[in-house]
């Protein structure tokens, strides 16, 4: 997640707020929560990212077959880091 570890309970919260997620306290661990989405989240997650998977792809049209594979090469290399 591209969110700062001290930004995360404050939008955590807001996703809660608005019915996104739900959180449940760990028995385990006071001090952690289990985080899921709801009907209305996951309903949200896939309006938003088939709208990104369209926009990725007309982005990602310029390239080859070729330089597109190298690029994802990449990405995942960066990805292990």
């Amino acid at each position: 997640i591209l969110i700062a570890p001290s930004s995360l309970s404050y939008v955590l919260g807001r996703l809660e707020t608005k019915a996104f997620i739900t959180k449940t306290k760990q028995k385990s661990d006071n001090r952690s929560y289990l985080v899921a989405l709801t009907e209305k989240g996951k309903s949200m997650f896939s309006d938003i990212y088939e709208e990104h998977r369209i926009r990725m792809r007309n982005k990602l049209n310029v390239l080859s077959h070729a330089d597109e594979m190298a690029l994802r090469t990449l990405l995942k290399k960066l990805g292990k880091q």
